[in-house]
Order: structure tokens, then sequence, then C-alpha cells
């Protein structure tokens, strides 16, 4: 069996990363995020990706692929559970996503569907939440604070 490893993604990660995030039809702007990925990597090709943006206290799920040759093995799975554990032991309180198609998938993981209004201000000027394509997208959170989830972070003075 293939040498399966899960690590930071690299640089040279970059070309593998926007074409599994091309084949998955998903936005593949993500020049800048290298640092944010987690990749599943088989004999030093990336099979799976995940990303981690961090915005104030709170983070932005994007970008999860797996190859298709490679899915149904539990890759995703596994790289959001890293990015959930990465969030929170840097101290994250709440992890935010938008999907069209993956809702289920994700609320088996604890997130839940909340409304733009709802969701933390730093966030919601993400270039994520200002691009046109996820304006009709399924927003979701995973609270990470201690005690019942109570909406956005939207304002820390009232």
């Amino acid at each position: 069996m293939p040498a399966l490893t899960i690590e930071e993604g690299q640089s040279r990660d970059l070309s593998q990363i926007r074409t599994l995030l091309h084949d998955a039809g998903l936005a593949a702007d993500v020049d800048h995020l290298v640092p944010c990925f987690l990749v599943a990597r088989e004999n030093g090709r990336v099979v799976a990706c995940a990303a981690l943006e961090e915005y104030a206290g709170a983070g932005l799920l994007r970008s999860v692929a797996v190859d298709p040759s490679h899915r149904n093995r539990g890759l995703a799975q596994s790289l959001v559970t890293a990015q959930i554990a990465r969030a929170r032991a840097r101290g994250l309180s709440a992890v935010y996503l938008l999907t069209d198609t993956a809702a289920d998938y994700f609320a088996r993981h604890g997130f839940h569907t909340i409304t733009r209004a709802e969701v933390s201000t730093p966030v919601l000027a993400s270039e994520q939440f200002r691009g046109e394509i996820c304006a009709s997208s399924t927003i979701m959170v995973l609270n990470l604070s201690p005690g019942p989830y109570k909406g956005g972070l939207k304002h820390e003075n009232g």
C-alpha cells in the first residue's frame, strides 16, 4: 500500500492544489493561502487538501477537495478533523464555511447552518464571503467556545 501522509502545504504543492480545486469545481484563488493548507500526500503527490484561514479569532474552513481516485477513504474527514484541531489549538472561537453541496457532510462534523447576519465581521469581510460565486451558498459554523452557540462575533462592544 502506498505511503500516505498529512502535512502542511508547501509552495511546491500549489499547482497540485489548484488542480484538485479546479477539478472539484471550487475557487482556485489560493496562491496566498498555501501556509493555511493541510494536504494528504501519497508518494509525493497531493491527493487531498483543506485550508483554514484565520480572521481575528475565528476561522474559515475552505477548499476541501479530494482527488476522485482517492475518495471514500476518509481523507476529507481526516483533513477537516485536523483543521478543526488546529483551530482549537490556536484558540479560535468558531470555524465558518460556505458550501453548495456538502451541508450534510459538514453537519456530521458538528457544523450547523446560520445566516449571513450571524457571521463574524472579519470573516464576513473575507474574499470568500465577498465573492459573487458564494452569495447563494449555505453558511455553516462550528462553535469552538465552551457553552451553547450564541451567534457570530459581530461586535466587540455591543
